[in-house]
């Protein structure tokens, strides 16, 4: 089931959370710089191809994506937090990045034609975003038949130290994420999963998945 449209105060609590950590994530993001490579390893990209990153924060996932994109394909950047956005740009002109295009907007509310991407990235987004589920719609409205989806995410850990998910779940409102989420069951029920992964002893997730033709 579908959940509810986030209220208007939702969406600006992330907003304005995003916006304040703007000049630190991207320092702070290294470290789990490790999970981003493999979420953008699993990403598979070709040359030529037409990637988004839902939720692109100030772009730390750029540098790995263009690496296998090339100079032919199109990176296009979306996310809710302006200051982030601002972060992103200066990171593309430093680079001299010329395929990649950047959008202030809202990831359940795509402003793109369908099955317009090859590829969709979400790294540490779906727990944050308030409309996770038309979120997840929107993806799979904008991809390619076929085309992936790589997920990266934080969860509640069902293994050996779930007695800490309280603790983990206090530490997930700095970056207001809910953990309470179902992600992986959310994704499954929209994409053909292919794998999944699990890291830091299940507090983190890799999914794989494609569209379903």
């Amino acid at each position: 089931m579908t959940e509810s449209s986030p209220s208007q105060f939702e969406q600006e609590r992330v907003r304005k959370r995003y916006d304040g950590m703007a000049r630190s994530y991207a320092a702070t993001g290294q470290l789990i710089a490790a999970h981003r490579q493999e979420a953008t390893a699993a990403l598979g990209v070709q040359p030529g191809e037409r990637i988004l990153d839902l939720a692109c924060g100030p772009g730390v996932n750029f540098k790995s994506i263009l690496k296998d994109l090339g100079t032919g394909g199109l990176l296009v950047g979306l996310d809710y937090s302006s200051g982030m956005l601002e972060q992103a740009q200066q990171r593309v002109k430093r680079n001299e990045w010329s395929n990649v295009t950047l959008f202030l907007g809202d990831a359940a509310r795509l402003p793109f034609p369908d099955c317009a991407f090859d590829r969709v990235l979400g790294t540490y987004s779906f727990s944050v975003i308030p409309g996770y589920q038309h979120a997840l719609e929107e993806v799979a409205r904008v991809l390619k038949p076929g085309g992936t989806l790589v997920v990266i995410d934080g969860k509640q850990s069902t293994g050996p130290l779930r007695f800490l998910n309280p603790f983990v779940k206090l530490l997930a409102r700095g970056p207001v994420s809910d953990l309470t989420r179902l992600l992986i069951d959310e994704i499954a029920q929209r994409f053909q999963v292919v794998r999944t992964t699990e890291y830091d002893f299940g507090f983190t997730f890799l999914a794989v998945a494609h569209k379903k033709a």
